[in-house]
Formats: structure tokens, C-alpha cells, sequence
């Protein structure tokens, strides 16, 4: 089952630098997994122990406005139709955003050659018969209209919205759904604060898959708790609360476009050696995230690995699924240190 969480921040949320999501989901995986053994104790992270599948995993953190979930920016190129193409401002644009609301997403992903070809062989005929020229005429124009229209209005804040989005934002007087500075003292990596409007129906979502039935009760104790603990940096001075608005099962239907071209990953990813080669990186769109960091107060460094980032784009196959790491370190006996990788993902 897939699960939709959303949270509203009480005040400033200090993160790093992240292109395609407001916090990474191994920081989430981490975070919720140790709230639940505060709450469960070791067993809660018994599957993990034996290798078996991890009871839940989830998505990176994403904004969201009412009910429009804004999703990474895809990797590969988009459909765009041919003016658009040659348009220098468009591809400038283009590399400003950062989330789409799901009806862009899925144009930005449109297989252009295959729709041609549809749109190609409906020109012998329909129904038997040869089809009129007045109906070739209406073909050629959808052909050449194919692909992601953009215009200046729909470019909001590094989001990119259909016209009727931005004209309900525009409605409701909402000018940003967060404010970004940067905190140019924090090192050694950039990182900023975000802070939230709380007068407006927004705030922060991730996904959960929860595989087993233990699973359910597991995270959404530990959600609860961490709500007071906090998200991001600062959370031993108080930084980073939040409000839970809801946590209940997905009823959306973005996971319901089943498919053999492909599909996004929503969080980072690491394909087990299988996966790779089986030719996961063949004609795949991806950046690679280096993810590294301290293991809470110890002093002790984790491994540094690297993972696929959110928005890498891959061919489809059930073998692609990524795994749960094993990073803890060598004479560290305190507990287990374990890393997101599986690949939450959106067929397109």
C-alpha cells in the first residue's frame, strides 16, 4: 500500500542544496526507522537484519499546494513542440524548474515519436474508409501542436503549472509557497532556510510504501513523534517542527500509468549489481547524488556512497528496484547504520 504524508513546517527548515527535492529520502528512511525503534524496540528492524523486504520505504520530500503534488523535474529531455525547441528563453526557463504539477509532468514525458506514429497511420484510414482532408488538416495541426506547451504564465516560482493552476494561485494571492535565503556560514556544504507561508493550504509531502501489515502502526507512530523532534538541521535548538496534516492510504491515481517505456524515480536510488547488469543505465537520464554524513552524536563518519538522484529517468523492468545498504562501520556495535536506496518510482 502506498501512503501519502503531509506536514506543514511550524517555522524554518534548514536543509542543503538539493535540485530535485526539499530533503532526500534516506534522510526521511533514516529518521523514521530510528523513531521506530524508540517506539518498537530492535524488532521493528528485524526484516532489515535479515535482508528480508524493508517494512516500508518512501519518496523524498516534495512542496505541495491543495491537492497538486509537484513532482522532480524528469532528467531526460521533454516533448516540446517545434517552436519550442528552437526557443532559447524556453530552454532557460526549463532549467529554472525545479517541481511540475503532475499534468506537466506527464506532457514533459510524452513519447513524441510514438505518438507521430499513431497519429501517422490514422492518416490511411478510420473505419474502413480513406479520410477526408479536412481531417488530415486537424491531424497535421495535433501533430504539430504535440509535445509540452509553455508559456510565461506558467512558470511560477520554479514551478511549472497549467494556466488554470496559476490563475487559482494567483486567486488565492499566493506569491511563493516558501521563502529560500541562504546561509552562507554553514559549512562545508550550502544549505538554506526555508520558511513557509502559514496562511495558505501547502506545505511538504512524501510517499510511503508500506509492505507489511506491522508496517502501518510502525510509521505512523513514528511520524508522530518525530513532528516534535523535527526535520533538517538545527533540531537540537528547536528547528525543523512540524505539524502532521494527514497520513492515510493514496487514493490519487499518478501510480496508475502503467507502463513499458519507462519511469522517475521519487527518490534516490541504488541498483543492486543484478540490476546493473541487466543494463539499468542503458538510454537512461540520471545524476548521481554523493551522500556521506555523521551517525548522530557519535563523531563517526558513514560510508560515502552514490546514488542515483530524484527525477533520474530509466527504461521499465520489474527487476529495477534498488536495495536497503548496510553502512555501518567497522567496530561500531552501538546498532546498524542503514541507507535508502530503493527506488520509489513513478511509471510514465
Amino acid at each position: 500500500m502506498i501512503y501519502l504524508c503531509k506536514i506543514k513546517p511550524k517555522g524554518p527548515l534548514l536543509v542543503n542544496e538539493n535540485r530535485a527535492a526539499i530533503i532526500h529520502s534516506d534522510t526521511i528512511f533514516g529518521l523514521l526507522i530510528n523513531k521506530s525503534v524508540q517506539l518498537f524496540g530492535e524488532k521493528a528492524v528485524t526484516p532489515l537484519t535479515k535482508g528480508d523486504k524493508p517494512p516500508f520505504f518512501n519518496s523524498s520530500v516534495f512542496p505541495f499546494y491543495k491537492d497538486i503534488l509537484f513532482l522532480p523535474r524528469p532528467l531526460r529531455p521533454p516533448t516540446l513542440i517545434k517552436q519550442q525547441a528552437n526557443d532559447m528563453v524556453i530552454k532557460r526557463s526549463l532549467n529554472e524548474i525545479k517541481f511540475l504539477s503532475p499534468d506537466n509532468f506527464f506532457k514533459f514525458l510524452e513519447d513524441k515519436e510514438e505518438a507521430e506514429k499513431r497519429e501517422g497511420s490514422t492518416l490511411i484510414g478510420r473505419g474502413g474508409r480513406d479520410m477526408m482532408a479536412k481531417d488530415k488538416i486537424m491531424v497535421k495541426r495535433d501533430k504539430e501542436e504535440k509535445g509540452l506547451h509553455i508559456k510565461p504564465e506558467m512558470i511560477f516560482d520554479h514551478l511549472l503549472v497549467t494556466r488554470e493552476e496559476r490563475n487559482e494561485l494567483e486567486r488565492e494571492g499566493v506569491k511563493t509557497l516558501f521563502y529560500k535565503s541562504s546561509l552562507a556560514r554553514v559549512k562545508p556544504y550550502p544549505a538554506y532556510e526555508l520558511r513557509f507561508n502559514p496562511n495558505i493550504d501547502g506545505g511538504l509531502y512524501f510517499f510511503i510504501q508500506i509492505n507489511l501489515d506491522s508496517g502501518v502502526k510502525q510509521v505512523m507512530g513514528a511520524v508522530r513523534l518525530l513532528q516534535d523532534e523535527g526535520l533538517g538541521g538545527g533540531r537540537s535548538t528547536g528547528g525543523g517542527a512540524f505539524e502532521l496534516l494527514s497520513l492515510e492510504e493514496y487514493k490519487g491515481d499518478l501510480f496508475n500509468h502503467s507502463s513499458k517505456r519507462g519511469f522517475v524515480t521519487l527518490s534516490l536510488y541504488h541498483p543492486r549489481e543484478g540490476e546493473v547488469k541487466s543494463g539499468v543505465l542503458e538510454g537512461g537520464a540520471y545524476q548521481l547524488v554523493t551522500r556521506g554524513g555523521f551517525i548522530g552524536i557519535t563523531g563517526l563518519r558513514k560510508k560515502r556512497i552514490r546514488l542515483f538522484s530524484e527525477g533520474s529517468c530509466f527504461r521499465n523492468s520489474e527487476m529495477f528496484k534498488g536495495q536497503i545498504l548496510d553502512l555501518t562501520p567497522e567496530g561500531f556495535t552501538e546498532y546498524r547504520v542503514y541507507q535508502h536506496g530503493m527506488a520509489f518510482k513513478l511509471e510514465f
